[in-house]
Parts: structure tokens; C-alpha cells; sequence
């Protein structure tokens, strides 16, 4: 399953970001601070209020940690 995580290098995010991707999931992180994100997430560093109908299509599922 491919999803995006919102907030993913959060206090809960890291924890969802490393539960999804122990669980084989495809995960990219949106994160806007330069905190550490578990290296096998793809990182995408935005604002989440950036974001369009367009850009989450491509997801099976959006997780907000935000």
C-alpha cells in the first residue's frame, strides 16, 4: 500500500512512519522541519497546507500525524 504521512519525523508520526514501513508499506514522509525521518521513507519537505486533491491521488491512503 502506498501512503503519505503527514507530520512523519513528529513524535507520533516517526512512530506511525516506522509502524507502516516494518509492515512492508511504500510510505512517503511529508515533513516541514528538519528533524531525522526513518531513512527508508521517501521525504517530501512541504507545508501541508500545500497540498491539492491532485497530489493525494497517487496515495492508497493519507495519514496525518499533523
Amino acid at each position: 500500500m502506498k501512503l503519505l504521512i503527514i507530520g512523519a519525523n513528529g513524535g507520533v508520526g516517526s512512530h506511525v512512519t516506522k509502524y507502516a514501513l516494518d509492515r512492508g508499506h511504500e510510505v512517503d514522509a511529508l515533513i516541514n522541519m528538519d528533524k531525522p525521518v526513518d531513512p527508508r521513507a521517501t521525504i517530501i519537505r512541504d507545508n501541508a497546507f500545500n497540498l491539492t486533491s491532485e497530489d493525494i491521488r497517487k496515495y492508497d491512503a493519507v495519514i496525518s500525524c499533523f
